[in-house]
């Protein structure tokens, strides 16, 4: 998980008080670091908050330098932990910090302040665009956002998938209220589009690219263009015409060698 220290916090020295009492929960300091975020930074990191929430955190982020904490805990439900420490850290420093909430949060937040997806191996992820009446459109921008992150599309077709391949991609949303929606949608006509993305990080880029996997946490958090990353724009399921899923390369089989 990823914690933003507002200056007001890192001039009164605060920061130290903050990491102790993290690290006497065993949660672990990973990493850490001091930046100033120019204007333009900020509110391209703060982008999703309403206009006024959003403007204040800007204000108090460009009054001089912040710390960020890279906190992590063995048993992998770092961002529960924290969460459950929430009250106790608000009460007694306020609200002058911005923490991860989720998953695709810290894989945000990592990347916007420790970029590195740049230097990862060369990956292999799979793009499945909707059925839809814009899909030219967006097959077009899809292409154009894989470009912008250094990807090359290495394979792309069109078809109407069967049960089984639906089951394939869809097996993430099983038992979910999504599942039904989902496999509907990749089997109706006139069928969908699938690209085989190929480049540097390809997965951690196209998994930032398509925002949280929870419909009701997409919904606060619309995607822009951030400085280090772009991003489609992606809101609930149920509504956007783009998904994107990263599968094992054995279900990708399913889609490029076998005969169309």
């Amino acid at each position: 998980m990823v914690m933003l220290l507002m200056p007001d916090l890192v001039l009164e020295g605060k920061a130290e008080e903050i990491a102790r009492m993290f690290e006497e929960a065993y949660l672990e300091v990973k990493a850490r670091k001091e930046i100033f975020l120019s204007d333009a930074e900020a509110e391209s990191y703060f982008h999703h908050l309403q206009p006024a929430e959003r403007a204040a955190a800007v204000a108090s982020a460009g009054r001089g330098l912040c710390e960020v904490l890279v906190l992590e805990h063995l048993d992998g439900d770092v961002v529960q932990r924290c969460q459950q420490m929430m009250p106790a850290i608000k009460e007694k420093y306020g609200d002058s910090f911005y923490q991860s909430m989720g998953e695709w949060e810290c894989k945000r937040d990592m990347e916007f302040f420790f970029p590195a997806l740049d230097a990862l191996p060369v990956e292999r992820t799979l793009c499945v665009l909707k059925p839809g009446a814009d899909a030219p459109l967006l097959e077009q921008r899809v292409e154009e956002e894989a470009a912008s992150f250094g990807l090359f599309v290495v394979g792309k077709r069109h078809a109407v998938l069967s049960q089984h391949e639906a089951q394939a991609l869809c097996k993430e949303y099983e038992g979910t209220a999504d599942h039904g929606s989902a496999m509907s949608l990749l089997m109706q006509e006139p069928g969908c589009v699938a690209m085989l993305l190929e480049g540097r990080g390809a997965i951690g880029k196209m998994q930032l690219s398509c925002g949280p996997l929870d419909p009701n946490i997409a919904k606060t958090r619309p995607l822009q263009h951030f400085v280090q990353f772009l991003a489609l724009t992606k809101q609930a399921m149920q509504s956007t015409p783009v998904s994107m899923w990263n599968v094992p390369t054995r279900k990708l089989q399913l889609y490029f060698l076998r005969e169309p």
